[in-house]
């Protein structure tokens, strides 16, 4: 405590389709800094949770991030999501054939409505796909493991340590 901010490493960027921003859980709206595709393709994409419920169809539903992310992961982006974002990366077919994960109350949706998708249920975070860029966190708290899974791979493996120790520090 009390100690100053170290060097920023990353300089994330909130972007999203509506310029009005986008709602996330108890309704706390989100502001974006731009519109997707304003900036070059991202080193790496975070996906939220999606606010959706068990069952919920994705179709004719964010169609222009669904595009965006197609064209982040063509453009060689990391994309990482925890809970339901993993439904709208097999939405978007980037899952196809590659083992996922997603919150235990999506397994079951995930798998019947994506197929091709292998879905693995009983792992907190998952990898994969080429050079392992599709990263997904199950739920939860899980949250966290993606986040510093993501920043020993994107800033270094001592960075992550830090992360990790501020939050699971023992009292």
């Amino acid at each position: 405590a009390g100690n100053p901010p170290g060097p920023q490493l990353m300089q994330p960027r909130i972007v999203a389709a509506d310029p009005r921003g986008f709602a996330v859980a108890n309704d706390i709206r989100i502001t974006r800094a731009a519109g997707l595709g304003a900036s070059p393709v991202p080193d790496l994409v975070c996906v939220p949770d999606l606010n959706v419920m068990p069952g919920e169809s994705l179709d004719g539903r964010f169609e222009a991030e669904i595009e965006w992310l197609r064209a982040c992961h063509a453009g060689g982006a990391i994309i990482g999501t925890a809970c339901s974002g993993a439904l709208l990366l097999a939405h978007a077919g980037l899952l196809d054939g590659h083992d996922a994960t997603t919150h235990w109350a999506f397994n079951e949706d995930l798998q019947r409505t994506y197929p091709a998708v292998k879905v693995c249920p009983g792992r907190a975070l998952v990898a994969s796909g080429s050079e392992q860029r599709l990263v997904m966190a199950g739920g939860g708290t899980t949250w966290l493991d993606l986040a510093v899974y993501l920043i020993a791979r994107m800033v270094s493996v001592q960075a992550a340590g830090l992360v990790h120790s501020v939050y699971y520090e023992e009292d």
